[in-house]
């Protein structure tokens, strides 16, 4: 190996760089050294489409081996220069390396505009990789496919790391500046920072802050948990039940989730290819009623008469037309269901059990009135489309026109005196660029809009929950309705381990994924989340009403354990079948994964069942 052109050190942390831009961190405390890749993977375009979805899978058509070539300039900083593997320059930029105790900060400035991406400091190899998606993943083997990973979606916490083989030994790096508009490349078992243009532009200064651990994946979270405290973003259900004692229902109680209805548009089976079912044929533009005002006031009964002692009842579809049919334009409420004074008499739900509505601005549809004002556009002035949902085709709304909307909205809303809101993928999306002249938005802009969206929320005194979440969104959401799905050996709950103190969890699918027993589930005893119950009708209600009162089990530990820390979590048994989380209230539960009973500390574990640790 050539010499280093920047040897940096302090009492924690050795950093050495050559003129091809490999390079070495060595955590001093440990002798751990991990080691920058004199190659890293670049595009000749920009990665990240202006699409509802980046197309997150890239191949080698996609991509080349981007070659470095560095000269010292000053004490810390080098002057780069991007090559192509033919050999023709690309473009440079300025990396300043900054220590800061065990952080090692990359501060880039000066980046070419030639340059459409960059994907620097290059990559580190690890043995294994963490990865803050979904509730966290722990990547054992090399990916098949080479990814980019976005921001919000992809990667739901702004960092990443990695660990040697059989140890707790790793490092992890922290986004900072340029957080937005970042991500990170995945190949094989390396990884490496990703940065794109604003707008078609550089602004000034993209920055990650690594730095090594010894603890494994559980100190990963840790620290990021801490920075997300210092930065702001994380704040605790204590705090938050303080200023909305209606949140409080959630602590030890569960989702209960009623799908209203939707309309019928023959028109949407058309578009998509599909021929439409019968009923739709016959009712084309009719609502198909699935559960009426009088169904849920009847649910809520029989659910409290089955023994749910407190909790949310969450009405999707209420708007007009029914669910998805008229973003934004939502007003008056769909009159399928029965009567605003019906509506209103389940918003007045009291004490322990709290009534909201689901609602959505991210995105709009062609029927309303107000469309297309506010949607986003697209570099060649077309609008961006959306997902195709039960309204059909939506297209993506800029968050801050949609702000209008909000408070709009919110003016009718306040007449059924809610006492929470249910805001559809408010922080659970990547963040978008407008290219409106009259209503420009960058990828910052965007993060920040939809702060301003929940913050605003927030300022009415009302529950907020979402469907999954960025840690940006943690400052202000109650409660998550997420995607976490479990996977022997490969899940670790890195989300709860950071975040499980600052938002009430639930998932999608909840009662009985995992469970021995038909409404048991696992994960969630597990991970410390609230059971989420499909409302439906009264009917499929009482079909079900045993599982409904077993998951009950869940409730008394979701009591216990709503509001506390998780402090760690391991797998307990070498084929990963095992699991053990850790609370701060002082219980700890025990999962059996495994179709058979474990014997573990001297106790039984039924197969596919867990136990309570005090």
């Amino acid at each position: 190996m050539t010499a280093a052109i920047l040897t940096l050190e302090n009492a924690c942390v050795q950093v050495r760089m050559h003129a091809d831009c490999s390079g070495t961190i060595t955590d001093k405390s440990s002798h751990t050294e991990w080691v920058f890749h004199p190659v890293a993977l670049q595009e000749e375009g920009p990665i990240m489409m202006d699409r509802v979805w980046t197309c997150t899978t890239r191949s080698f058509c996609d991509y080349y081996p981007g070659h470095f070539t560095a000269q010292k300039v000053g004490d810390h900083s080098l002057r780069v220069q991007l090559t192509h593997s033919l050999g023709h320059a690309k473009g440079s930029f300025t990396c300043h390396i900054i220590l800061d105790g065990p952080w090692v900060e990359f501060r880039l400035e000066d980046i070419d505009d030639t340059l459409p991406s960059l994907v620097f400091p290059p990559h580190i190899i690890s043995d294994s990789l963490i990865l803050p998606s979904g509730v966290g993943r722990w990547q054992r083997e090399p990916s098949s496919a080479t990814t980019f990973l976005t921001q919000a979606t992809s990667l739901n916490m702004r960092w990443i790391g990695g660990l040697k083989e059989d140890t707790h030994h790793g490092w992890m790096a922290i986004y900072g500046d340029g957080y937005a508009d970042s991500g990170a490349y995945l190949h094989g078992m390396a990884i490496a920072p990703t940065w794109l243009q604003s707008l078609n532009a550089w602004t000034p200064t993209r920055s990650i802050r690594y730095r090594c651990v010894n603890d494994g994946y559980v100190e990963m979270a840790k620290v990021f948990r801490q920075f997300a405290i210092e930065q702001g973003f994380f704040r605790s259900l204590q705090d938050k039940i303080a200023e909305c004692p209606a949140l409080d229902a959630l602590r030890g109680g569960r989702i209960m989730s009623f799908f209203l209805g939707s309309t019928r548009h023959v028109a949407n089976y058309l578009d998509n290819l599909q021929t439409p079912p019968a009923d739709v044929l016959t009712h084309d533009g009719e609502i198909h009623v699935q559960a009426n005002y009088k169904d849920v006031a009847e649910v809520m009964r029989e659910a409290k008469a089955l023994g749910m002692s407190r909790g949310i009842f969450n009405l999707r579809g209420v708007i007009r037309g029914g669910y998805d049919d008229s973003h934004p334009d939502i007003w008056p409420p769909e009159p399928a269901y029965g009567s605003e004074e019906e509506l209103r008499t389940l918003m007045a739900e009291g004490g322990n059990f709290v009534s909201l509505l689901h609602d959505n601005y991210q995105d709009a549809y062609p029927r309303a009135a107000s469309f297309p004002q506010g949607v986003i556009h697209l570099p060649n002035g077309d609008l961006m489309p959306g997902g195709y949902w039960h309204g059909g085709q939506c297209y993506i709304l800029n968050p801050r026109e949609a702000l209008h909307f909000v408070k709009r909205n919110w003016e009718y809303y306040r007449t059924l005196s809610p006492r929470g809101l249910f805001v559809d993928t408010m922080a659970s999306v990547q963040f978008y660029q407008d290219y409106n002249p009259a209503a420009s938005l960058s990828r910052t802009q965007d993060w920040q809009a939809k702060v301003a969206i929940m913050d605003f929320y927030k300022s009415q005194g009302v529950i907020l929950g979402s469907e999954n979440a960025g840690d940006f969104g943690m400052g202000h959401l109650d409660f998550l309705e997420n995607r976490h799905n479990h996977q022997i050996g490969e899940s670790i709950p890195l989300w709860p381990l950071v975040f499980h103190d600052a938002a009430f969890c639930a998932r999608y699918p909840s009662h009985g994924t995992s469970g021995g027993e038909v409404g048991r589930s696992l994960e969630d005893a597990l991970w410390g989340y609230a059971i989420m119950w499909p409302g439906s009708t009264a009917a499929t209600l009482l079909a079900s009403q045993e599982p409904f009162k077993y998951s009950l089990s869940n409730d008394a530990l979701h009591a216990r354990i709503g509001t506390a820390e998780m402090l760690t979590h391991r797998y307990v048994c070498e084929d990963a079948m095992v699991e053990q989380t850790e609370f701060s209230t002082g219980v700890s539960v025990l999962a059996n994964f495994a179709h058979e009973p474990r014997q573990v500390f001297g106790r039984e574990i039924p197969a596919q069942d867990y136990l309570i640790l005090e």
